[in-house]
């Protein structure tokens, strides 16, 4: 071969070499993961994401419901204090105005009561009238009515016969009555034996006023009925009977089984 033919030739065969020089670093792994970088690159979530939802889609499909709070309805305060159990004594105090307090028992001719659970701190035991200033009595349930604590003043307390009043039983006629004001309704035993609520019958007078004569300024003369006095009102057929009698609350009169008069 001549040296004319041979110059032509090496410029074709270098060609040749670097194309396929070209040809293999095209195909090797390393440039496929640059191929692949770059593809990826504008995408900052990555391959994976191009198939899932936006992390915050996922988050709000997947969260629970939001719903409101449900909404409570608070127990209502109690406005009033405990009944109390205990109570200074003041200048002007008596046994019987103490006893006739609402939130003690709400009837003087309970002052027995106090007294006898209280005598022992009286200077003289045997005398009730000595009721000095300062002494601390005790004041004993009377119906079952919880007490707690020292009276004090301004304090807000209900009255004992609100507090029974919840308890009585559905249908129950009054088991006591206390006595008003000549000039409101003109109590007599006769006249209270009279009303529905209690006898239906004045002639039945005689069984309130035997039970209850011990509360009388003179026990043997009925005619003296006092205001303020709580009189108790007992069964004489089987009837239930329980609390205060409540003008606001309505009464099934009773229908006497025994004849006027007996």
């Amino acid at each position: 071969m001549n040296l004319t033919k041979r110059k032509h030739i090496l410029p074709v065969l270098v060609g040749i070499v670097v194309l396929v020089g070209m040809a293999a670093c095209a195909s090797s792994p390393k440039n496929e993961s640059a191929a692949r970088s770059t593809s990826t690159a504008s995408d900052p979530r990555g391959e994976e994401a191009t198939d899932s939802p936006p992390e915050s889609a996922v988050s709000a499909s997947s969260a629970p419901e939001s719903r409101p709070a449900a909404a409570t309805t608070a127990a209502p305060a109690m406005s009033t204090e405990p009944l109390p159990a205990q109570y200074t004594v003041r200048s002007e105090d008596t046994f019987k105005s103490i006893a006739a307090r609402p939130w003690v028992y709400g009837d003087e001719s309970e002052w027995q009561r106090l007294y006898n659970a209280n005598r022992n701190k009286l200077s003289d035991p045997n005398n009730p009238d000595l009721l000095m200033a300062g002494v601390v009595l005790d004041i004993p349930s009377m119906e079952g009515e919880t007490r707690s604590g020292s009276w004090e003043e301004g304090g807000s307390y209900t009255s004992l016969s609100r507090i029974l009043a919840t308890s009585i039983p559905e249908g129950a006629l009054p088991a006591k009555y206390r006595v008003r004001p000549w000039s409101v309704s003109q109590d007599t035993f006769q006249s209270i034996a009279g009303r529905p609520w209690a006898y239906s019958d004045s002639s039945k007078w005689w069984n309130i006023y035997d039970v209850n004569r011990n509360k009388l300024p003179q026990p043997d003369n009925p005619d003296l009925l006092m205001p303020g006095i709580v009189l108790d009102i007992p069964s004489i057929q089987g009837e239930l009977r329980a609390g205060m009698w409540d003008p606001e609350r309505s009464y099934t009169p009773l229908v006497p089984t025994t004849p006027s008069g007996w």
